[in-house]
């Protein structure tokens, strides 16, 4: 499965008086829509951000976002899980889709 998230599909959003990022995931295949929602835990702007997910295979699955300063560029460490092989994977997948449009998006080109 091929899953594709476009930028109109994603933003932050104030659920019950907390902050949560939530995007819409499309299978590229079926056109099915999977609506992914995570609550912020923890904000230390503008370096770093954690959050926690529901797991589709039950339980939670926690997002860390690290952003370093590294003069006029900005490098992003992520960890992400935990996950079974089957869903790690189908996330990387994810994961670098989504890097590969933010740096169109950055060069200018369309998203």
């Amino acid at each position: 499965m091929l899953v594709a998230v476009f930028r109109e599909l994603a933003g932050l959003v104030v659920d019950d008086g907390s902050l949560a990022l939530a995007i819409i995931a499309v299978d590229n295949e079926t056109g099915e829509h999977y609506p992914i929602r995570t609550l912020l835990t923890a904000v230390i702007p503008p370096e770093y951000l954690e959050g926690t997910l529901a797991s589709p295979e039950g339980g939670d699955v926690t997002l860390r976002i690290w952003l370093h300063d590294h003069g006029d560029k900005t490098r992003l460490t992520l960890h992400q899980g935990p996950f079974t092989p089957e869903f790690r994977d189908m996330t990387i997948d994810g994961w670098e889709l989504s890097f590969q449009k933010i740096d169109s998006i950055l060069a200018g080109g369309a998203s």
